[in-house]
Order: C-alpha cells, then sequence, then structure tokens
C-alpha cells in the first residue's frame, strides 16, 4: 500500500491532512473516506490495481447464503470482509485491505478450504453484512447470547481445526480433574493456563502469546459474546458436551476482562452432576441439619447463607429449595447468574440494563403470591429493606451475605442500616459455612507437630494428627477435595436480647459465644481432631476467622 497515495488524485485540501496523520496507511484511508467519500471507489480499485487482487461491486450482487458458513457478524465486520460466492469448495472473499494475516486465521474456523481474495470498497462491505445480518435477527442473537446453549455438533465444528482440540481438550481435562475454575491469563510473551483445583491455583500449560486471540476468540464464540469488543468487561455462558454416552453437559460460566497484556478469561465449571443437592449429603452436623429443617418449617422470615465466594453458599440455597419440591408452594428466585436450573421454581436472572436488579424485581415478586423467595445475593440497603419487609408480612426469605461467620452477619447487617427490631422480627437463622481441605486417604500418615505449634494448640496432644505427603493420586498436593464447615445460628430470645442491646462486635461475640457453641472454629478443630484436615489447613482456617 505504500505507493496507493501517488496513484490517485488527492484534492489539494486534503494533502496538509494526510501530512498530520503521518506514515499509517490506513490512519490516511480513515481521513481521506471521511473528508472526501467520493473518492471511495478510486481509492480501492488503485488498491486492487497496486495488489493485482481483482476489484468487485457487491451493490446489485447476490450472495447465497451458505457462503457466510456461519461466520458472526463481529468477525465480518471487525475485519470489514464478507463473502460473496462459494465455488468447488474455494470461498471468494471481499476485503477492504486483503494483507492481514489475523483475518486469514479466523476465516479457518469457519472454512477450512482456500479463500479467494478481492477488493471491494468498504462503504458496500459494511451495507451488504448488515443487509444479511438483518436487525430482528441480531435481536435474537442478543437475547440468546446472556445465555447460549451450544449443541454437540457445534461444539464439534471444524473439529480437526487445532484451536478447537485445544480449547475442548483442556476444558475436558479440567472438568476431569475436578477443577471449579480455568484461568487463561495472557503475559507478556506467553499465555498460561491454570486451574483451580480444591481452592489452589495449579498451573496446567503455557503457549506462545500468538495462540492467547485464537483461544479467546473460539470461547468468545462458544459463550455468545462480541469477539470485536476487547477494550470492555464481558460475560457470557455455554454448555459443553462431553461426549460420554449419557450425554453429560456441563453449565460453563464465561468472564472476560482486559489486562495489560490482553483479555484474561476465566470460566467457571458448573458441574451439576458433582454437585449433591440433597442438604443431608452436604457435611451439616446431625444437629445442624435439625436446626435448617426447623428454619424451613416457617411460612415467614429469613434465612441467610454466609461465607466467602467459593463456600457453596449457592449450593446450600438450591438444597433447601429441592428439598421443598414436595410442598405445594410457590417459590421464586431471583439471581446473577442461575448457576443450576430447578424445573420445581420460577428463576428470574438479574440483568441491570434491562433495570431487573435484585432490589426492583424483589417489588415485583412480591406481587406474584409467593410462598418463598431465594435472593442470590444481598448487596444493598434497598434489597435487604425489601427482603425484611418481604419476610416479616407472610414470606420466608432465602438469601446470602458475604460475611466471614454468623456474628458478623448481624453486624452486617445492622452496618446496612437495618433497625435491631427489624432483625429481630425478621432474621430467623443463619448458616455460616467454610470448605477445608480433607487430606488425601491414599498418602495420608501420621505428622508430628512442632513444639511451638504444641503450645498454641493444647488439645493436639490428646490425639494423633495426620497430613498428606503428596501422590499422583491428589496431584501431589496433599489433599483430594473439600468438605464443608459450618455453623447454624437460630435467633432465639437470648440471643435476640443481645441484639437490641447494640454490643459493637467483639463484645457481641464474646456474650453470644456464651449462648451459641456451634461455632465455625470448634466445627473445624473436631475435624482436625477426627483427622480429616491437617493442622497447616486448621492454621489457615483460624488465620481466616480471626481477620
Amino acid at each position: 500500500m505504500n505507493l496507493l497515495f501517488n496513484t490517485i488524485k488527492v484534492p489539494q485540501k486534503m494533502e496538509n491532512i494526510l501530512k498530520e496523520v503521518g506514515f499509517s496507511e490506513c490512519a490516511k484511508i480513515d481521513a481521506l473516506l471521511e473528508s472526501c467519500p467520493e473518492l471511495e471507489t478510486s481509492l480501492y480499485k488503485s488498491l486492487a490495481k497496486q495488489s493485482n487482487i481483482p476489484f468487485i461491486r457487491l451493490d446489485n450482487k447476490t450472495i447465497p447464503e451458505d457462503c457466510f458458513c456461519k461466520m458472526p457478524e463481529a468477525l465480518l465486520k471487525l475485519h470489514k470482509m464478507i463473502p460473496f460466492s462459494k465455488i468447488n469448495g474455494h470461498l471468494h472473499m471481499a476485503f477492504e485491505n486483503p494483507y492481514p494475516s489475523m483475518q486469514y486465521e479466523d476465516l479457518k474456523l469457519y472454512h477450512s478450504g482456500k479463500i479467494i481474495p478481492h477488493i471491494a470498497t468498504r462503504s458496500e462491505i459494511l451495507q451488504r453484512i448488515e443487509k444479511h445480518y438483518r436487525k430482528d435477527a441480531i435481536e435474537k442473537l442478543h437475547t440468546k447470547s446472556a445465555n447460549t446453549t451450544l449443541k454437540e455438533e457445534e461444539l464439534n465444528y471444524h473439529a480437526n481445526d487445532p484451536t478447537v482440540r485445544l480449547v475442548n481438550s483442556f476444558i475436558k481435562k479440567a472438568i476431569q480433574e475436578k477443577s471449579s475454575d480455568i484461568h487463561i491469563e495472557p503475559k507478556e510473551d506467553q499465555v498460561v493456563i491454570r486451574f483451580r483445583i480444591n481452592g489452589d491455583m495449579i498451573e496446567y500449560d503455557r503457549l506462545e502469546e500468538k495462540t492467547s486471540s485464537k483461544i479467546i476468540t473460539r470461547i468468545k464464540v462458544m459463550g455468545g459474546m462480541d469477539i470485536a469488543e476487547f477494550r470492555k468487561c464481558q460475560d457470557g455462558k455455554f454448555e459443553f458436551d462431553l461426549g460420554l454416552e449419557e450425554s453429560e453437559k456441563i453449565d460453563i460460566r464465561v468472564s472476560i476482562i482486559p489486562t495489560i497484556f490482553g483479555e484474561k478469561m476465566v470460566l467457571r465449571i458448573l458441574n451439576r452432576q458433582r454437585i449433591s443437592l440433597k442438604l443431608d449429603q452436604l457435611g451439616f452436623t446431625a444437629t445442624q441439619l435439625r436446626k435448617i429443617e426447623s428454619l424451613l418449617q416457617y411460612s415467614n422470615g429469613m434465612v441467610l447463607c454466609c461465607g466467602p465466594t467459593g463456600s457453596g453458599k449457592s449450593t446450600t440455597l438450591y438444597s433447601m429449595i429441592e428439598g421443598m419440591k414436595h410442598k405445594k408452594l410457590n417459590v421464586t428466585s431471583i439471581e446473577d447468574p442461575v448457576e443450576y436450573k430447578m424445573p420445581s421454581i420460577n428463576q428470574i436472572l438479574v440483568n441491570d440494563k434491562a433495570h431487573i436488579t435484585f432490589a426492583n424485581t424483589l417489588k415485583y415478586v412480591l406481587r406474584q403470591d409467593p410462598d418463598v423467595i431465594m435472593i442470590g445475593e444481598i448487596r444493598d440497603k434497598d434489597t435487604v429493606d425489601l427482603a425484611i419487609r418481604a419476610s416479616i408480612t407472610g414470606h420466608l426469605v432465602l438469601s446470602t451475605l458475604h460475611t466471614k461467620n454468623a456474628v458478623s452477619t448481624i453486624t452486617r447487617l445492622l452496618d446496612m442500616g437495618v433497625e435491631p427490631y427489624y432483625i429481630n422480627a425478621a432474621l430467623g437463622g443463619v448458616i455460616a459455612q467454610r470448605l477445608v481441605k480433607k487430606i488425601c486417604p491414599n498418602c495420608k500418615t501420621i505428622y508430628h507437630p512442632s513444639k511451638e505449634e504444641t503450645l498454641m494448640f493444647e488439645e493436639i496432644n490428646k490425639v494423633p494428627l495426620y497430613q498428606g505427603e503428596g501422590c499422583e493420586e491428589c496431584n501431589y498436593t496433599g489433599s483430594q477435595e473439600r468438605i464443608l464447615v459450618s455453623e447454624v445460628l437460630e435467633l432465639n430470645d437470648a440471643i435476640k436480647t443481645l441484639v437490641v442491646q447494640g454490643f459493637d462486635q467483639a463484645k457481641f461475640k464474646k456474650e453470644l459465644g456464651k449462648i451459641h457453641k456451634d461455632s465455625l472454629q470448634a466445627n473445624c478443630k473436631a475435624l482436625l481432631l477426627q483427622g480429616s484436615i491437617a493442622l497447616e489447613e486448621f492454621k489457615q482456617f483460624s488465620f481466616m476467622d480471626l481477620h
């Protein structure tokens, strides 16, 4: 394109503008087309002649449907290209600029045969793209993008393509390793793929930097996201078919965020087959189960499940709902996102762009004659106020809070501006939970604590302690899975008295400890003394609980 501007007549008024733009041919073309659109045809004809590539007019050309090969609109707009003919397996494409290699790499995802390049004007290419992807089709695509389901044939589309094989292989491997998340992290000269297994980040592979954009594009297509957008955060979702005899499908949620080296992607694996939605199989003690079942017997009130991200709060809420399906109840949930589809309830997906927020939606749900309302998370004052109003007007409300234990849940409500008498009137109980690493049974050995450790924890002198040495079965981590540590706090009269008295958190926790013996710390220590977890895991848990 060096000689391009020597082959067309540029008006005198444009010469200074082109000099100011600099040496970028693309920038010069943009400036010229903006100020002198009448020169567009001459410009691209000159480019075609200089490149020895045929020039084509698209305005009156009939383009067969099969030429598009399921290419997304965003891809064609990104590279300003469009297919217009398919002859003997060769795909004829009209390009604004036929030189960049990236567009040919992207086309390989959709057409494995030869690409025959032609040159057309930018305006005609964009007009024909717009004409093909009609407005109503675009709206349907956006509606589906938030919750895209990929059938097996779509996932295996062009299965021989290296990028498709690579993406499918590491997703399958992550599922086999029982990972909760896949992290695709761009670095300066490479891309790192890591799996989160039992709470730890385990490196799976390092790939050349040039493969990063191909992987990201492939997963964006799978997740129904905008492949042309790389400056903004995006979310998507798809189903991954493992291809097993039982046709097991895995829900995968995708999150993208731009970093200084490119787009970082996290795939959250929601394996419905691995998750039990039965309360008695989650790891609660018999006493805790009786307390939870007692809380769920009421027709009104609020039950909160608290804990850090990834502690299983959503699974506990779903299990509560699952246990109610035999009852004749109208159950509605407001979620962001919907992690598990439950046919027995009415599930609503939060959509801030459409003003479907937790608080706003809850107002309308209250007019839908609900018996039970599940709120994915209480995030603000408006939501907590409406949740309390619902719970004291004859509805059972189930929700979550990001707090570390039952005591901090009550103090968080006070900090959010909820009056003590409303807490006492609405809150039935709090379930606090976390997940801790269970010692791998294949490499479990006796652990001899140090002198400092025995002074720190007196009880460890009374029973043998264990640790995992690390083996092939546990990827040499010493742990194979995570188990639940929980506490269940019922608001009885003694606790309600403490709430009204308005102690600060430290005093409140001290006084509550005299009444409430079912604490996270005590239950985690019980797992240590039973030989289920290592002393190092208990120390980490205690540090988190204190801070």
